[in-house]
């Protein structure tokens, strides 16, 4: 559909919905009504200019697909904003407001005061023409602004990227909370012509060497001393090469609270090996090669806690499931845990071979540490690897000595939750529960929450019925931030204070990569990935049935009338059956095990057509037999015969089929294969409930099954 002249969304929407599907618009969209769960522009959409003009409640713009939108103009009386999807361009002349962005924005000139610009989900933005004053920028890690430039302060936060702030004022600008957020200018990652490996023989001073580096996150890389650094160590003194023919990382900032560990804010980099270099004032270095690999898990803020002597928490987000390996060092006396002798070296292998394997979900981690000894600090080595087997290099993290020595008879905070409930916009919707190890009477303002990303909490209201479980309630029209680690200070009568960290999801599993494949006129089966286990609801409906107007795609018409079926994290088959004709649609609510619930349904087209299954070719089956099956700690151990030539088995030629659910194990985190010089090739199935199973196998063209059960 093309419309020639202005296409008016007008405030009788009110909250609801607009779906606009390959609709060509050549004047203006206007846009004066809308809820957060708006404007849908989709298909191959092309929207040249949208001015928006709404009030109120904020307003959602979606762009998806092949959407188009050019240019977006916010008028002076517009609400809060989110954009999400790719926009070439976006005007704001609103004043005390705020503008989300969760996608790609070539350019953005700010013409409001008192903005806040949020940048979340790997958003990014070219270019920022700051025209106003008092304007700030909150980025979430993984967003990127590769440019600020203007006449006024502006104040960054947040674990975000700036490659470059241009600022004409005289008062410059802040940068709070953020350990990549960009100095006004930046150095070079080239060493100096004179410089060398020599050390300065006359130099009675013995120079400290760095021991270790790590790439952190893009844009960040830390290295850790043998002793402190005498003086003050600047950029220009701090070099990173790459030794492999890409180009040396930029030097932007380099900050350290003990001289010890220093945190490197570079521009943004590739994957690829580098040297960092520190240059002392006699031009010699101390240098160390380091690996960046950006396909691996991303390990983000981590919390260390020892909580006594002999026992520590180590809290850590990761931003995909997979497995977690670690071993730990006494660094008084150099001996390690598991068995570790001091001749050997501690690498990323031997770690992975010897270490601690532990299973690691998307969002939050918790690891404690026992049998600690007393006044002894610790390093923790550790890799991460995702189940498609992309694996971290190795990193490290520091554990005290020193325990919180606790009073005896203390209060502690044993358990601390987020929850989240859609109530209303201004309805208590986030809260908190503590439980504590002793009956004390505490009140609201003992408490104190915050986080990284939004500091000290507003807090509304306090509840207990028994002085032991507390329910603590954010301020109606306050929002917490999701997927992050939080900390709890409570004041106690007694003048003690009770701490704890804990990880918040307030997210329902977001639901990607849905394929379906019709097999008869009533039969399909689904395959999608989920970032979390928990509930899947679903019903199919008619193309007819689902709004394209303004009308909420209301969830409880998918939950109160449709199916229910488990929801694993990681890869899912749903087969969905009993619908006939055409024009249908895949419609459905994922909920997590907290309760988290979307809060609109989503949905996906059924494909008219029908998919025959292919008539297996006899001479692509795989010959094999499953001729031994052992049950170990380590899991299910396959012993496979085959006399197919050549006959070896890898991780990525298994797949694991649970026959009941047809839950699909595959990956690292699932599957161990072991070829031996002498015997059969082993596979051990691990981490996968008990049930009966089918084992497919995939090797040079050939495939074949074997049905096993797990005990």
């Amino acid at each position: 559909m093309t419309i020639e002249k202005d296409l008016i969304i007008s405030a009788g929407v009110g909250e609801g919905d607009v779906t606009l599907t390959n609709v060509n618009v050549k004047g203006k969209t206007i846009i004066s009504g809308g809820g957060k769960h708006s404007i849908h522009v989709e298909g191959n959409s092309s929207l040249e200019n949208v001015e928006i003009a709404k009030d109120g409640e904020p307003i959602r713009i979606v762009a998806k697909d092949n959407a188009n939108i050019g240019n977006i103009v916010l008028t002076e009386q517009n609400a809060d904003t989110i954009i999400e999807g790719n926009v070439d361009s976006i005007q704001s002349f609103s004043s005390n407001k705020q503008l989300e962005i969760r996608g790609q924005v070539n350019n953005l000139s700010l013409n409001g005061d008192n903005s806040s610009v949020n940048l979340t989900q790997n958003g990014k933005i070219e270019n920022i023409d700051n025209k106003s004053s008092n304007n700030s920028f909150n980025l979430d890690k993984g967003t990127n602004i590769s440019n600020i430039k203007g006449d006024s302060n502006v104040n960054i936060k947040g674990e975000g990227k700036v490659s470059n702030i241009q600022n004409n004022s005289n008062n410059g600008s802040t940068q709070e909370n953020s350990s990549s957020n960009l100095p006004m200018s930046g150095g070079s990652g080239s060493l100096p012509n004179n410089g060398n490996n020599n050390n300065n023989n006359d130099n009675k001073v013995e120079k400290p060497k760095i021991v270790s580096v790590e790439s952190v996150e893009n844009g960040l890389v830390r290295f850790k001393l043998d002793k402190p650094f005498n003086g003050t160590l600047t950029k220009d003194k701090v070099s990173i090469i790459c030794t492999s023919g890409g180009s040396d990382m930029t030097v932007l900032n380099v900050k350290t609270s003990d001289n010890i560990t220093f945190d490197v804010t570079t521009a943004y980099y590739k994957d690829n090996t580098y040297s960092l270099a520190i240059i002392f004032e006699d031009n010699t270095i101390t240098e160390k090669s380091f690996e960046v690999r950006s396909l691996a898990p991303t390990i983000s803020s981590v919390v260390v806690e020892r909580k006594t002597d002999d026992k520590a928490n180590v809290l850590y987000q990761s931003d995909a499931p997979g497995k977690f390996y670690y071993v730990l060092k006494e660094e008084k006396n150099t001996r390690l845990r598991r068995s570790i002798s001091n001749n050997d070296e501690i690498t990323e292998d031997y770690v992975v071979k010897n270490g601690t394997a532990l299973n690691m979900k998307y969002g939050g981690n918790e690891i404690e540490l026992n049998d600690l000894k007393k006044d002894t600090p610790y390093t923790m080595y550790y890799v991460a690897e995702d189940l498609g087997g992309n694996r971290t290099v190795l990193k490290q993290l520091s554990i005290t000595s020193k325990a919180e020595n606790l009073p005896e008879n203390s209060v502690e905070v044993l358990n601390a939750e987020g929850f989240y409930k859609n109530n209303g916009f201004f309805k208590e919707n986030h809260w908190f529960e503590f439980k504590l190890s002793n009956k004390v009477e505490v009140k609201l303002e003992d408490f104190s929450i915050s986080c990284p990303r939004d500091g000290k909490l507003t807090l509304g209201r306090l509840e207990t019925t028994d002085n032991i479980n507390y329910k603590v309630y954010m301020k109606p029209g306050y929002i917490p931030s999701s997927d992050n680690t939080y900390t709890v200070q409570i004041n106690l009568p007694d003048g003690n204070t009770a701490k704890k960290s804990f990880f918040v999801d307030f997210s329902e599993p977001y639901i990607t990569g849905v394929k379906i494949v019709r097999s008869s006129d009533s039969d399909a089966e689904v395959t999608f990935n989920s970032t979390e286990a928990g509930t899947l609801y679903w019903k199919v409906l008619d193309r007819t049935d689902v709004p394209s107007d303004t009308t909420p795609k209301d969830p409880n018409k998918i939950i109160n009338d449709g199916n229910e079926a488990n929801l694993y994290e990681g890869p899912n088959v749903l087969p969905i059956n009993n619908f006939n004709g055409t024009k249908k649609l895949f419609c459905f609510v994922s909920k997590d095990t907290k309760g988290n619930i979307m809060q609109y349904y989503d949905y996906h087209e059924i494909p008219d057509d029908i998919t025959k299954p292919e008539i297996p070719n006899p001479g692509n089956k795989l010959d094999f037999r499953i001729v031994n099956i052992s049950h170990n700690s380590m899991g299910t151990n396959l012993e496979i015969e085959s006399s197919e030539p050549n006959f070896e088995i890898w991780r990525d030629y298994v797949e694991i089929k649970n026959k009941k659910t047809n839950q699909v194990y595959t990956g690292y985190k699932y599957i161990d294969t072991a070829n031996p010089s002498s015997g059969n090739p082993t596979i051990t199935v691990k981490n996968v409930p008990a049930g009966d199973y089918e084992l497919k196998l995939s090797i040079n063209g050939k495939t074949g099954t074997q049905d096993f059960t797990i005990q």
